[in-house]
């Protein structure tokens, strides 16, 4: 087992999916819940969805795209998001 630590400025982080590459993705709390990716010891905050300010991601395919959800503002609901690796 290994400790992964937490994310600057977060009290909680959590993994939810792991690649063979062994990018590490889930949430971090700096303010509000949002997505995380971390690869060689480094973690990234992933970008939420226009005005959203919660996002988590659950898992991460063998290219580095990544899935998961952002809570719209005004209880709009939750919407299914990538973060894709290809530009």
């Amino acid at each position: 087992m290994e400790d992964l630590g937490v994310a600057d400025g977060s009290d909680l982080s959590d993994a939810w999916g792991i690649s063979a590459s062994g990018v590490i993705v889930g949430r971090y709390i700096p303010w509000g819940p949002a997505a995380i990716a971390r690869q060689n010891g480094t973690p990234t905050p992933l970008p939420y969805l226009s005005g959203s300010q919660y996002a988590r991601a659950y898992d991460v395919n063998s290219r580095g795209d990544i899935v998961g959800y952002s809570l719209l503002p005004d209880a709009q609901g939750a919407r299914p998001v990538i973060w894709s690796r290809r530009h």
